[in-house]
């Protein structure tokens, strides 16, 4: 019996300890993807290289840490957000498709981080993100442009130009049900002139807002007669 209760133990002690190998190689390599999100431009071989640390983390169910910044002060990270500013500094016809594939390896995710920062990349460059979904099938579409449409609802460093009295400044966009439309094409303008080259994503898009600020609108009417 202590025979059993001595391997019990040795088995427990060598499991924490192959976890907290596991834990601190992780945390090497979060903190690896990190410094590439600092460069200025990522090239092809770097995006290869941060494409493999982004798949070992996802292995080990590692999505987020804390770095230690340059100055010293401390912050969370999520993978989704530092992946997509690798992708965000990388060319675009090869940056693109990586985060997507990001994406769709990530379905079973409940993280936002996904689809604020695939609207980041979208608002970057709208026509290559719309030209790559069309090329998936229409499951892999109707979910990207699931991503696309929560990012747009709830990305608050999303800045439209506005016009006052002669002046061109960057302003925060306040969405509701009767603005969502207008808003997204000044968000997004070059849509507006490839409407019909992107009709069904953009219809798509909308309907999703129109339902929510209806499912909004009815939450409120019944959180008033309470």
């Amino acid at each position: 019996m202590k025979k059993i209760i001595l391997n019990i133990l040795i088995l427990l002690l060598s499991t924490s300890f192959v976890y907290s190998e596991d834990k601190e190689d992780c945390k090497i390599l979060f903190e690896e993807l990190y410094e590439y999100t600092k460069k200025e431009v990522i090239s092809g071989i770097d995006l290869s290289k941060c494409r493999d640390v982004v798949k070992q983390l996802k292995s080990f169910g590692y999505y987020e840490d804390i770095i230690v910044k340059d100055d010293g002060s401390s912050e969370e990270y999520e993978l989704a957000y530092l992946y997509a500013v690798i992708c965000e500094k990388t060319q675009p016809d090869l940056g693109i498709p990586a985060f997507i594939e990001h994406l769709k390896d990530s379905s079973n995710s409940a993280s936002e981080l996904l689809s604020t920062s695939f609207e980041s990349l979208f608002r970057l460059h709208p026509e290559m993100v719309m030209d790559e979904i069309q090329k998936q099938d229409k499951t892999t579409q109707d979910y990207l442009l699931q991503k696309l449409y929560w990012g747009f609802l709830n990305n608050e460093d999303s800045e439209i130009v506005e016009t006052i009295d002669g002046k061109t400044e960057l302003k925060k966009y306040i969405l509701n049900a009767t603005n969502y439309e207008d808003t997204f094409y000044k968000v997004y303008p070059v849509l507006k002139e490839k409407h019909d080259k992107y009709k069904r994503s953009i219809e798509y898009i909308f309907e999703n807002c129109r339902s929510y600020f209806k499912w909004a609108e009815e939450n409120q009417k019944e959180s008033e007669k309470k």
